[in-house]
């Protein structure tokens, strides 16, 4: 029964130009996150650009601090996946099927002391103007286990 439905959106010989691992990663997308690739294909709002430090200690933090799995699980919490798609992160979409870039907002209405926020449908994480590099870290850290839990 479910191989019938499947087939009957994807059909059969469709399929078998594939190999089962092509399958999986045209399906699934790429595991291994290209963080040069994250960081040409971003977009900045508002007063954050790439040379803000705010911008500047977020991509330190994804570098040098995040391993593979917290790199994805920061992935999962601002676009809803934890894989980056096979074209790369140029063709990352929102929700909605439209091609959204990753994006970096800055969070100017609520203090220093809030959490990150992730806006999925539009594949964007506002960040608070923190004060310092460690407790962007921190909320961050916080933020994505936080995310886990619920």
């Amino acid at each position: 029964g479910i191989l019938k439905g499947f087939y009957s959106i994807i059909p059969l010989t469709l399929l078998t130009v594939f190999d089962p691992q092509e399958f999986e990663l045209l399906i699934c997308g790429l595991d291994e996150i290209d963080i040069n690739d994250w960081k040409t294909n971003t977009a900045y709002i508002g007063i954050l650009r790439p040379t803000h430090r705010l911008v500047r200690w977020f991509w330190e933090i994804v570098t040098e601090d995040f391993n593979q799995t917290m790199r994805s699980r920061l992935l999962q919490f601002v676009t809803g996946t934890s894989r980056v798609p096979v074209g790369g992160f140029k063709v990352l979409q929102g929700m909605d099927g439209e091609l959204r870039l990753f994006t970096l907002s800055a969070l100017t209405s609520h203090g220093a002391g809030a959490y990150p926020m992730a806006h999925t449908c539009f594949n964007r994480l506002d960040l608070p103007l923190y004060e310092d590099r460690n407790t962007l870290k921190r909320m961050l850290t916080e933020v994505i286990r936080l995310e886990l839990i619920t």
